[in-house]
């Protein structure tokens, strides 16, 4: 029950989302196929028949690749209808509207601030309509999100062994930084194979990664030394 109280707003939000993405299906005005459509679409179709990257008369296929081998697994498993990919799609938007209310709740322990900006997520035309589009934005921006969470977690964890806030019994490992630092570094890595924008952005990440290790590792704690305790308590 207590679960329920703290994350109704997540559920009604998640129910908003899904209600309009339903609303949207076969209704998205159409004349053609939009903006890089076509292309996807054509990658996927040529590495589904075994063609891999090699476009037409050699011409070697220079978007990113991550996005063609999804649609591609789709036309593999499905036949070439978009009607599985945009379930898919529906369903990774609505994934990320709970991305969103955890990433808010690490920024704030109040449930209200979680909830409204699931509902923002859950109604915001673009995340909908992107969902019955052949276009890589929505796989792309599950991935940046679930990568924001795990630097999220990162930081928290950081913050509370630095901060001296939890009892040494209750904190988790380094290997618990490790783990989530491989995540992270996944999830971005996989991002960027979807859309090459996040490259410019990757070294920042690297760089406040080692950081945060350096001055957890190198700063004793103010409170109670925590973290010359580090060794032993793992």
């Amino acid at each position: 029950m207590k679960f329920w109280q703290h994350t109704k707003l997540l559920w009604l939000a998640l129910l908003l989302g899904l209600g309009l993405r339903l609303a949207l299906w076969g209704n998205i005005p159409r004349t053609g196929l939009i903006s890089d459509e076509g292309e996807y679409l054509s990658a996927a179709a040529w590495l589904t028949e075994g063609r891999g990257f090699d476009w037409y008369q050699g011409y070697l296929w220079t978007r990113a690749p991550i996005y063609p081998l999804f649609v591609a697994a789709h036309h593999w498993l499905f036949g070439q209808s978009t009607s599985a990919l945009y379930i898919s799609q529906i369903i990774l938007s609505l994934f990320q509207i709970m991305l969103v209310y955890f990433l808010t709740a690490g920024l704030s322990s109040h449930p209200g601030i979680r909830g409204t900006a699931a509902l923002l997520t859950a109604i915001f035309l673009p995340l909908a309509l992107y969902t019955q589009i052949a276009l890589s934005e929505t796989l792309y921006i599950t991935l940046l999100l679930a990568g924001f969470l795990a630097l999220n977690m990162i930081r928290g964890w950081t913050s509370s062994i630095a901060d001296g806030l939890r009892p040494l019994s209750t904190r988790r490992s380094p290997f618990y930084f490790f783990s989530l630092t491989v995540l992270a570094g996944l999830l971005f890595g996989l991002a960027t194979l979807t859309r090459s924008l996040t490259l410019g952005f990757l070294p920042s990440v690297v760089l406040w990664l080692l950081i945060s290790n350096c001055l957890l590792y190198t700063s004793p704690s103010p409170r109670d030394g925590l973290l010359s305790r580090m060794p032993s308590s793992a």
